[in-house]
């Protein structure tokens, strides 16, 4: 194995960690990933030379990326791009390409919703959608009632939500397609919740 192979193979030992890290401070998935690939270009271009613990040295430098495009996000004032949703007079019959086009359209249509919310808000969002009672969600996330009310507040007032029930049918499609997954066979199948 060269040197190239193996900073390749250190690199993906540490990319569950450094993606972990980058979500939790930018709080998509997608930005995660962009983040980390960005700390791979840095490290090829910089080389291992006097780097001696390079999950550290890389930890660092993906915090260091998140937080400029956390910055740079602030001062451009991003806005998510309008989304063109799938009416049901566009998938008439029961056409599977059309079915699909209406899956992934509530599929993307969610993820901008869950993308307005923090990463503190979806987590409360999700167990308020699910049924659970204030000082169930405060026990199960290690925080107080009043915090838990805060959050749910903000969601609220983010979806223009005013209750529960409007939040947990509104995160429905989010449930339902959480709760299908593929076998190794490539059928689909429901996963007991």
């Amino acid at each position: 194995m060269d040197k190239d192979e193996l900073l390749a193979a250190q690199f993906e030992a540490e990319r569950p960690h450094l993606r972990a890290v980058a979500f939790r401070m930018l709080g998509s998935l997608s930005e995660a990933d962009d983040a980390v690939q960005e700390s791979w270009l840095r490290l090829t271009r910089s080389g291992v030379a006097g780097i001696e613990n390079l999950g550290g040295w890389l930890t660092t430098v993906v915090a260091r990326i998140c937080l400029n495009m956390l910055r740079s996000k602030q001062s451009r004032r991003e806005e998510p791009l309008p989304l063109h949703v799938v009416t049901s007079s566009e998938t008439e019959g029961s056409d599977p390409e059309h079915e699909a086009i209406l899956a992934d359209s509530v599929g993307l249509a969610l993820l901008v919703v869950l993308e307005t919310l923090t990463p503190a808000e979806r987590r409360v969002a999700g167990l308020a959608a699910q049924g659970l009672l204030n000082a169930q969600i405060a026990e199960k996330l290690f925080v107080s009632e009043k915090t838990v009310e805060g959050h749910l507040t903000r969601v609220y007032q983010k979806l223009g939500k005013q209750s529960r029930a409007q939040l947990k049918e509104t995160l429905k499609p989010a449930f339902d397609i959480a709760s299908e997954i593929r076998s190794p066979k490539g059928h689909l199948h429901r996963r007991a919740v």
